[in-house]
């Protein structure tokens, strides 16, 4: 009967692929073994409750296994039709081309660029860890599922996958287990001797034909104090290339009938029968020991019931943050504070920096660090890894956390493939940028952004948050915090004062006037950041000396502001009026709301190494500059 199933599942991911002109045939051969075993013997798991919190995850890092997949998952019970396999990749059906998350029943992560996929899973089994301490009550836990990703060397030559792999044997994560399919054609690389160099234990399989040893490698695997690569090779006699003429061929060499889409009833059933047989007695001790813990009302049902997704009620405005009256330091320090609050009220706000925890100040100080066999903490060390950053953030994101993760704003190139993916899959998850502007001085242009917050805005799903004051930081915290949704928050290193006309509550709406004309509206200048304060400066400058009076907008973020109605927002940008947009940065997506390209405040170049003033000069943007242009455009 193993057989098949096997053969069966190799024949459906064959006519799947024959209906496309994607051809991701070799793993579907390669790795039917491998996944069939897993689901079989091993994986944890309920085909009707696949979001069952302590279900053992499967992550697909490489994205030539998603006809592999959907008919493993069709055979093994999921909600999956012979429908959804014939119209594998087209719209409407729960086979997209690639595995997305909250489309296909089973899939617990979208399929991202080679390599991220391993990072997601590693962020998973750092989750699972943590959970695991979260929900512990008289030495049980109602959390312990294990994490596998299925990759190929196309994944392990990536960086990201690398750094996260780093990462998982330094925290020394026993529910991590890798399945590497290696090609002797594309990599000479011992994989093998290399992730045990980073902590790993490392199983191969001589023979992908042999099912109980490949569950044997499995459950050595699960035993592990470490975590674990399990290697099997593909030989390249057992490659082939998928077209028109050996369909029939091939599908004749799994004993497959030459009709597409034939599922074999009977196979299916004793699949479905033997996973439901081994996983239904763990999942119903597991749903009585919930209930239990639930009925007792135990201190850690606070605890369960973040993780299991309770929303968020919680109003920064009302609770007591230092704020004085001639409050004046840099917003990242402001930050700091404002994010030691929300960590006392929220158990699954989590996360780390790259190694600028004295630079970002997003250390979380009455808690502890993540370390290895320590896992009860809640700040992460990333270290010099970014992009291992934002896949573990997505993993925890996809396990109940509300992760955040800082790095400078220059850096944000590093995270930008993970923040694409956090954004595909929609995931709450917070990236803190700090030095937000090229006036970081000395540093030079290699730390100066200037295309960054273009870079971010520009990502669908991502709403990029650029605060002027305290005030509008917890503004923004409290729509981050109170949302399910990917967030960016850029924050300045200078010291910035607190203005009186600044709102908590207005930050919803993206953009607000926080200077309104005097008497008659002769011109808007819509900026963002500490060149809000710069802004209100220039205006009082030019109504005194020239009697032109102006009206400031401050804009915190651009992505709230279009959202809101269109009669909001003529109001506050009433059409016919001159209006300009002040930012520090290459910011074109802020034309839309200039009268035209020069009335766009911004920078075009790169800065130097030198002082604030200097660099301000150098780009065009220091004040004296910033007036004269104004006041010129004013007078045209």
């Amino acid at each position: 009967m193993d057989a098949r199933v096997i053969n069966n599942i190799k024949g459906l991911a064959v006519d799947m692929n024959s209906v496309t002109e994607i051809d991701n045939i070799d793993m579907s051969l390669a790795t039917a073994n491998i996944l069939y075993v897993l689901y079989l013997n091993h994986l944890v798991v309920n085909n009707n409750d696949d979001k069952w919190i302590n279900r053992d995850r499967l992550v697909v890092s490489n994205e030539t296994g998603s006809a592999l997949l959907y008919a493993t998952l069709y055979m093994a019970g999921y909600n999956l039709t012979i429908d959804d396999l014939k119209n594998f990749a087209k719209q409407g059906f729960k086979t997209p081309a690639y595995p997305e998350l909250n489309i296909t029943p089973g899939v617990d992560a979208s399929v991202g660029l080679p390599g991220q996929g391993i990072a997601t899973a590693v962020g998973m089994a750092l989750a699972g860890k943590m959970q695991n301490k979260l929900t512990t009550f008289n030495n049980q836990s109602l959390i312990d599922y294990n994490v596998y990703a299925l990759c190929t060397d196309h994944d392990l030559m990536e960086g990201v996958a690398l750094e996260a792999l780093s990462m998982a044997g330094n925290l020394k994560l026993d529910n991590f287990i890798l399945l590497y399919q290696a090609n002797e054609m594309i990599a000479s690389d011992d994989v093998s001797l290399k992730l045990k160099a980073m902590g790993f234990d490392t199983i191969k399989i001589k023979d992908v034909n042999d099912l109980k040893g490949i569950s044997r490698a499995i459950h050595k695997a699960k035993l592990s104090s470490r975590p674990t690569v399990i290697e099997y090779r593909v030989l390249f006699q057992d490659k082939v290339k998928l077209n028109k003429e050996n369909i029939d061929q091939l599908k004749l060499r799994f004993h497959q009938p030459g009709e597409p889409f034939i599922s074999d009833n009977e196979a299916r059933d004793y699949f479905r029968r033997e996973i439901m047989t081994r996983c239904s007695s763990k999942y119903n001790r597991w749903s009585d020991n919930y209930r239990k813990l639930i009925d007792n009302k135990l201190p850690i049902n606070t605890n369960i019931s973040w993780l299991l997704g309770q929303n968020i009620n919680l109003d920064l405005s009302k609770i007591n943050i230092e704020i004085d009256d001639d409050f004046k330091e840099p917003l990242r320090l402001s930050n700091s504070k404002v994010m030691q609050v929300i960590a006392k009220y929220i158990p699954n706000f989590v996360g780390g920096s790259r190694d600028l925890n004295s630079s970002t100040l997003t250390y979380l100080h009455d808690f502890k660090d993540i370390r290895k066999g320590e896992y009860d903490g809640r700040n992460i060390n990333f270290e010099s890894r970014e992009q291992a950053l934002g896949g573990i953030l997505n993993g925890l994101a996809l396990c109940g956390f509300k992760p955040f993760g800082s790095t400078l704003l220059a850096f944000a190139d590093y995270l930008k493939p993970l923040i694409r993916q956090t954004c595909l899959m929609n995931l709450p998850v917070t990236y803190i940028f700090t030095h937000d502007s090229i006036n970081i001085g000395e540093d030079g242009p290699i730390y100066q952004p200037v295309e960054q917050l273009s870079l971010l805005r520009n990502i669908p799903n991502m709403i990029v948050f650029r605060p002027c004051d305290m005030h509008e930081l917890i503004g923004c915290w409290n729509i981050i915090i109170n949302n399910k949704m990917p967030a960016s928050l850029v924050l300045s290193k200078h010291d910035v004062p607190l203005l009186n006309t600044t709102s908590y509550s207005q930050v919803v709406n993206g953009a607000y006037v926080i200077k309104p004309e005097t008497n008659k509206l002769d011109g808007i200048i819509v900026a963002t950041g500490s060149e809000v304060i710069v802004a209100c400066s220039i205006v009082n400058d030019l109504y005194s000396r020239f009697n032109m009076d102006f009206r400031v907008v401050s804009m915190p973020s651009r992505e709230l502001f279009i959202r809101t109605k269109s009669e909001y927002q003529n109001n506050v940008l009433p059409k016919g009026v001159k209006t300009f947009v002040l930012e520090a940065a290459s910011s074109y997506e802020m034309l839309e709301f200039a009268t035209d390209r020069e009335y766009l405040l911004n920078i075009t170049k790169f800065g130097i190494s030198s002082t604030k003033s200097d660099v301000d000069k150098y780009v065009d943007f220091d004040y004296l500059s910033l007036e004269e242009r104004i006041y010129r455009l004013m007078k045209n």
